[in-house]
């Protein structure tokens, strides 16, 4: 039933910008803890299984949407993987001590992702911090089946934390921003819910779960390759980013939006216009 839940709302949810309100219910908060700057939170990245960089074998690049190296490895970066059935390492060559898991949890492949950020993508928090005046990290947990993945962007700044859910499709990218000062850590039941309720306000789990959701604004993106570049379009906002494209594609640009460059007509005139002509 989980399965055929997700399957139906991401087929669903790259309908518009819009954005909703908080669904409260009284009780015991199910699916959300309170963030402790106090608290180690660890990956969860089966490092105990990781074996030599002879056990790897060399590929182009690796396909998140069929668990899978693939091509044969001709220009750098590529990667070396090892797939030890219920879970996947992979090396990048430009970074070959640093190492990617995805292992199985239920119906998904998840990937864990901790990692310093500083820029335009990281949200200013109401306290007036931001990536630019402080230190910030941000930990993605990346939710993978077949097509779809829905990563889970916690960005931590001192002891605040700023969450987004993004979701992503084949051409298309929705990007929910949680609106919410009180230092939540969802669930993926909940994330789910968020998802659900940014598609449809009518669409909730009838699990019996007591869950507050936090006020969320949604935003759709459409998700081309042009000329060597990946580039993300906000039609209704006229928005764009781009991404140059590398030998290792699609794989090259995860996680998050934070290796796209939004584009400002000031200084990006001949793109912008380029891209209008072109897409709208």
């Amino acid at each position: 039933m989980k399965v055929f839940f997700v399957s139906v709302l991401l087929a669903s949810i790259f309908a518009c910008n819009h954005t909703v309100s908080s669904a409260q219910n009284g009780g015991k908060d199910a699916d959300v803890e309170v963030f402790d700057k106090n608290k180690e939170y660890p990956l969860r990245s089966h490092h105990h299984n990781i074996r030599s960089l002879e056990m790897f074998k060399k590929f182009q690049t690796f396909n998140e949407k069929k668990m899978r190296g693939e091509g044969i490895a001709k220009n750098e970066p590529f990667v070396y993987v090892d797939n030890q059935d219920s879970i996947i390492f992979v090396r990048i060559s430009s970074d070959p001590d640093s190492v990617l898991c995805y292992h199985h949890e239920g119906d998904y492949w998840v990937n864990e992702i901790y990692s310093h950020m500083g820029n335009r993508w990281v949200p200013v928090l109401k306290n007036g911090y931001s990536a630019n005046k402080t230190v910030s990290a941000t930990r993605f947990i990346r939710y993978i089946q077949g097509d779809s993945i829905i990563e889970y962007c916690t960005t931590y700044i001192d002891e605040f934390i700023q969450n987004r859910i993004l979701v992503k499709k084949e051409n298309a990218i929705m990007n929910i921003t949680i609106e919410d000062d009180s230092n939540r850590i969802l669930s993926f039941e909940a994330i789910k819910t968020i998802i659900n309720k940014a598609v449809d306000m009518n669409k909730f789990p009838k699990n019996g779960n007591n869950v507050k959701l936090p006020k969320v604004r949604c935003y759709k993106y459409d998700y081309v390759v042009d000329n060597g570049e990946f580039i993300i379009l906000n039609r209704s906002m006229n928005e764009y980013s781009r991404c140059k494209e590398t030998s290792l594609g699609v794989f090259g640009t995860q996680p998050g939006l934070e290796k796209f460059i939004k584009c400002y007509y000031e200084t990006d005139k001949d793109f912008i216009d380029y891209i209008r002509k072109k897409y709208f």
